[in-house]
């Protein structure tokens, strides 16, 4: 299974795309600030956490 990291899942565009890979049996995860229902990883951007360093070891990242 490929897992794939959407940045503005919670939007239009990202509901519409998180629908779309995981009809295709993909695995979605959001990069988002705050919980959502979806599976996420949050980020403080206020800490100046490096992105990478949130998923790291957790999940591949698929452009």
């Amino acid at each position: 299974m490929q897992n794939i990291l959407i940045t503005g899942g919670s939007g239009l565009i990202g509901q519409r795309i998180t629908a779309l890979l995981e009809a295709q049996g993909k695995s979605v995860a959001w990069l988002s600030r705050s919980k959502q229902s979806q599976k996420s990883f949050i980020w403080d951007i206020e800490k100046k956490a490096s992105i990478p360093k949130l998923w790291s070891g957790r999940m591949p990242l698929s452009i």
